[in-house]
């Protein structure tokens, strides 16, 4: 039996066309920055209300670096193959405060953060005994530390979400849309 190295691959929104963006969001401050630190909202709104602009909706959108608003779609993907490490709340899509034509998802917030940084293999500035990464020219990460965990973040970076392979197979044979799946090693930080 053949050990094969697991792929990671970093979970990125498609930006194509009329396909949809959110142009705002109905977070307070305070629910704002919990998000950035990827953590889990204490006490959560009803239903969060995002805005967006253009026509085509999609199953996975981004405001933000770290708000993610996914449908039943793709979040059904996440229940069946077991992950964890990551917090749903109910959410609307809308065009404005007003419309009357709202689409139910979900706002997905990964809350799995791991320190798997490989410094060692990735190209980057930064002072690893302080943990701070400046700009990352090749990202590679320390698998022994992801192991089981098929989404994470790293502690070292806000943004990106790390995926296995397992899980970007299981998103591309349900169809779900806007997604697009970098193999992490091509990941440049800060994004020019």
């Amino acid at each position: 039996m053949t050990n094969m190295k697991q792929e990671y691959f970093v979970l990125n929104e498609t930006f194509v066309d009329d396909e949809i963006y959110i142009k705002n969001d109905g977070m307070n401050e305070t629910e704002r920055e919990t998000v950035v630190e990827g953590k889990i909202i204490q006490r959560p709104q009803d239903v969060y209300e995002f805005y967006y602009a253009k026509k085509t909706l999609k199953d996975f959108v981004t405001s933000e670096v770290t708000t993610h608003v996914v449908s039943e779609k793709f979040k059904a993907v996440l229940d069946k193959i077991g992950v964890s490490g990551v917090a749903f709340y109910p959410a609307k899509l809308m065009r404005t405060p007003r419309s009357k034509k709202s689409f139910d998802n979900y706002f997905m917030m990964v809350v799995e953060s791991v320190s798997a940084f490989d410094y060692k293999n990735s190209t980057y500035t930064g002072i690893e005994e302080e943990n701070y990464i400046g700009t990352v020219q090749k990202l590679e990460v320390n698998a022994s530390k992801i192991e089981g965990k098929h989404i994470i973040r790293l502690e070292e970076l806000l943004f990106p979400i790390i995926i296995t392979q397992e899980l970007k197979e299981a998103l591309e044979q349900a169809q779900v849309t806007g997604t697009e799946y970098m193999p992490i090693n091509n990941f440049h930080f800060p994004v020019y």
